[in-house]
């Protein structure tokens, strides 16, 4: 089974407000390195500390990252076998920032500790993000929850506290925002993808396939992004 490269939302298609909250998100992002880098500092070294002692598989921090009052969660790692990248950011919302009546394709936590994958961002060496993608139940351990539920609950996403840096919880759960219509797609996309396999075997079947890791892919690249929403928006005034 191959993964299935999902093509960026038409920002023309988003209403002006979407666009302004993209746009402030966008601010935000930048804001947060420029910090980090007035101290000489990216985004991933701020997550991984010394890169020469960096270890692959091994996640950063240990334990995750969560912010109680939201439900957010993540972690950073990296595989030994994607070159492209440095490593990725897994974000995760925890049961309670879901919708009440939310039901899973499978659950695999306590019931007090059910946890939805959200996104991955994949990050280059200078800590800028490549790719965003989606991953199969088995690859997290996730409850696996339709997309629909996950959508319903991504503007939760905020990890609003000190540790491990603030620079760095601010710029994610900005990228949330910044990349929402992304995130969208891609979580359609992810269960457009398994629902055949899952309706001719079982839910707990495919999610389980370690054959079948990514699910969902999609190129970013903010900078462009940011163009064309600043752009876009001094076009609507113009008109």
């Amino acid at each position: 089974m191959h993964r299935l490269d999902i093509d960026p939302p038409v920002l023309a298609d988003l209403s002006e407000n979407q666009l302004q909250k993209m746009r402030k998100a966008g601010e935000a992002m930048i804001t947060a390195e420029r910090q980090l880098a007035k101290a000489g500092h990216s985004l991933v070294e701020r997550i991984v500390g010394d890169p020469s002692s960096f270890e692959p598989w091994k996640r950063y921090p240990e334990p995750d990252v969560f912010d109680y009052e939201s439900g957010s969660q993540y972690y950073f790692h990296a595989h030994d076998d994607r070159p492209q990248e440095y490593g990725h950011f897994h974000l995760f919302l925890r049961e309670e920032a879901l919708p009440m009546d939310a039901e899973a394709f499978r659950v695999t936590s306590d019931e007090d500790s059910a946890i939805a994958h959200l996104v991955a961002i994949s990050m280059d060496r200078r800590g800028r993000p490549l790719k965003l993608f989606t991953t199969n139940g088995w690859v997290t351990s996730e409850d696996f929850y339709p997309a629909t539920e996950i959508i319903a609950a991504l503007s939760k996403f905020d990890v609003n506290h000190t540790h491990p840096c603030l620079a760095l919880n601010q710029w994610l759960s900005a990228a949330v925002v910044f990349f929402g219509p992304h995130i969208q797609a891609l979580l359609r996309g992810r269960d457009t993808r398994l629902a055949p396999f899952a309706k001719e075997k079982s839910w707990e079947q495919v999610l389980e396939d370690r054959t079948w890791e990514v699910i969902t892919r999609m190129e970013v690249s903010p900078e462009a992004q940011m163009r064309e929403i600043v752009t876009k928006l001094a076009r609507n005034v113009a008109s």
